[in-house]
């Protein structure tokens, strides 16, 4: 095949029996068109040779192989232009829910609050198989809407969280007394939630702690 081109051919060598004890007193080759057209074939060397039906047929005889007796036949595929192998998509879970068919180009980055690429996830049976490695995304109101629930569920005290941008500007993230980005949120159990106290400051960024089990 020709680079970006239906052009193909294919090629029987004949050369490679010269030398042999004498000559080849008689040879019939013969090529079985199954899945190419008669009309697609451009031309065939040698030329001369018998058409009959889905069949090229050339007859020798007394025959002593080089090179120009070697059968090529060139023709136009009618087929698709091979584009090379289907690439297998990933994976996209997004807020913890698998999305098919998702182009993530189409989801504007200001709403991302994480991403997490996993080329080679384990086994699990609500991924598709086969793919291509697992893309988790959260987005930022479901951050928020996570670190309201914990916050709710574990505690009298009522707030009213910012959205994600204005909330880490004001407001640190203590998971155990370590500081972390409000996105590990997503991984933490309410059962595993043994006190969340919420410390405003003057002046200062106000801090939800979580302490967990």
């Amino acid at each position: 095949m020709q680079y970006k081109s239906n052009k193909r051919y294919f090629t029987y060598l004949l050369h490679t029996g010269a030398n042999w004890n004498g000559t080849i007193g008689k040879a019939e080759i013969i090529i079985n068109l199954k899945d190419i057209a008669l009309d697609s074939i451009s031309s065939q060397n040698p030329a001369n040779c018998e058409i009959s039906g889905k069949q090229l047929i050339w007859t020798f005889s007394d025959l002593e192989p080089t090179i120009n007796h070697d059968i090529m036949v060139f023709y136009n595929s009618n087929q698709i232009l091979y584009k090379g192998k289907e690439p297998v998509p990933p994976v996209y879970l997004i807020n913890d829910e698998i999305q098919k068919d998702f182009n993530i180009h189409l989801m504007p980055r200001t709403e991302i609050a994480t991403v997490e690429v996993n080329k080679n996830p384990e086994k699990n049976p609500k991924y598709p198989e086969p793919n291509n490695g697992l893309i988790k995304i959260y987005t930022k109101d479901y951050v928020v809407a996570k670190l309201n629930g914990l916050i709710k569920a574990k505690t009298k005290t009522k707030i009213n969280l910012p959205k994600y941008d204005v909330l880490k500007e004001n407001y640190l993230l203590l998971i155990n007394g370590d500081e972390v980005d409000f996105s590990k949120v997503i991984g933490i159990d309410k059962k595993s939630v043994a006190k969340i106290e919420i410390i405003n400051s003057n002046g200062e960024k106000s801090k939800i702690m979580i302490k967990l089990n």
